[in-house]
């Protein structure tokens, strides 16, 4: 049996009886509401980022010839193909996420088992300005975004409930976000079952600021139910909120890698038991649905024709 974490107005502790060993935590979250606490900097034992490390990094460049081909000197020379280089954070354009000030939300641990060890989906939406957004996408489409997968709808909502904007290109999602701008990860949950939600920003799991891995505890959403992420967890009752900003002095960068920017990962797990395809479900109603269930045709309660 799963336990997991629950974002709920007060603090309390659910005790699972009659389970198996316990896998990690679920957080479930039950308000869109959160007082803001203040800026501290004193981080709370257990959820505190550790300190990054020197870093340096030098870029060169090479040259080299593949034969065969003959040039006059004229015109630009074209570049082979090669992977992404790994930049100092410095010297990186474009947003990610800041630890920000610190967000009132409490959580309880739940019980929950999950139906498999795989998530049913994975939802993944990148982050960016609109300039580069543009340039990775190469068209500019914006609209009020928001990503549906199998039941659940996931958008980010700025500081005023806002959905941010955005677009759809080649399959994945853009958001566009600004510099400094506080933002917050909403689910929506449109199915009758409960729902575990394992959240990455930039790479890091939300809850216990370590690389992303479907193995961690995640939130709960209930059914028909919706949850607001507005942090990285930094206690049972705080988070650090969400602020876009530079590259370097991200969380990520803080943490020791930002190669993972401007990424934010849902990953979708069912509870055992539980149907959660919706479309399947409804074949299957009207697969089996009974042509004479019954005998003679009683009337409505309200009839328009007598």
């Amino acid at each position: 049996m799963k336990r997991s974490l629950s974002l709920l107005p007060l603090l309390a502790l659910a005790a699972a009886t009659g389970c198996a060993a316990p896998s990690p935590y679920v957080v479930s979250a039950g308000s869109y509401r959160s007082a803001h606490v203040g800026t501290t900097t004193v981080a709370q034992s257990g959820y505190e980022p550790s300190a990054p490390p020197v870093a340096s990094a030098s870029v060169t460049a090479e040259s080299s010839s593949t034969g065969g081909a003959l040039s006059d000197g004229d015109g630009p020379r074209a570049q082979p193909s090669s992977p992404p280089t790994e930049l100092p954070s410095s010297l990186r354009p474009g947003l990610a996420t800041h630890w920000g000030e610190d967000r009132y939300s409490t959580v309880r641990t739940t019980a929950f088992e999950r139906a498999s060890e795989r998530p049913f989906d994975v939802a993944t939406l990148h982050y960016n300005d609109a300039r580069l957004s543009a340039m990775q996408a190469q068209r500019e489409s914006f609209r009020w975004l928001s990503v549906h997968r199998d039941g659940i709808r996931i958008s980010l909502r700025g500081e005023s409930g806002e959905v941010l904007p955005g677009f759809m290109s080649g399959g994945e999602a853009f958001v566009i976000g600004q510099p400094g701008q506080r933002y917050a990860i909403v689910l929506e949950n449109q199915t009758s079952a409960r729902i575990e939600a394992v959240l990455t920003v930039d790479g890091l799991d939300v809850i216990n600021g370590q690389p992303g891995s479907t193995d961690n505890r995640g939130y709960l959403v209930r059914p028909h139910g919706s949850i607001v992420v507005e942090g990285f967890r930094r206690s049972t009752s705080t988070v650090a909120a969400f602020r876009f900003g530079g590259v370097e002095g991200s969380y990520a960068d803080e943490r020791g890698s930002a190669r993972n920017v401007g990424v934010i990962g849902v990953a979708l797990f069912a509870e055992r038991g539980a149907t959660l395809d919706l479309e399947e479900n409804e074949v299957e109603l009207r697969r089996s649905a009974n042509p004479f269930p019954g005998g003679f045709a009683p009337p409505p309660a309200n009839r328009p024709y007598y």
